[in-house]
């Protein structure tokens, strides 16, 4: 279906600004924000993940340098047992966490 349609508003510098940064924040576009707010999703921001993010990363990277070295047979023996329970518990509270925003 076409989007032929337009709706005119009139916000405060502020209002605009905070639209802006939370659409910038989800990713989104501005209008689809909008339209997603109004008539559909729910969105919910929650912070800090991207603290979460960057140590999963590490812990990826990690794993990966590990893995070269025992394919390279510089290291014989990984457990990583420990670090596999880990990561499966932020796993398990990041599922927690979204299942609650939800």
């Amino acid at each position: 279906m076409p989007k032929d349609k337009k709706i005119n508003i009139r916000l405060t510098e502020k209002e605009k600004s905070i639209i802006e940064a939370k659409a910038k924040k989800l990713n989104m576009t501005i209008t689809k924000f909008i339209i997603s707010s109004c008539l559909k999703d729910k969105i919910v921001i929650i912070n800090g993940l991207d603290k979460i993010d960057t140590e999963l990363r590490r812990i990826g990277n990690n794993i990966n340098q590990l893995t070269r070295l025992a394919n390279e047979k510089i290291i014989t023996i990984i457990d990583l047992k420990e670090l596999r329970m880990e990561v499966n518990n932020i796993w398990q509270l990041l599922k927690q966490l979204v299942q609650k925003q939800t």
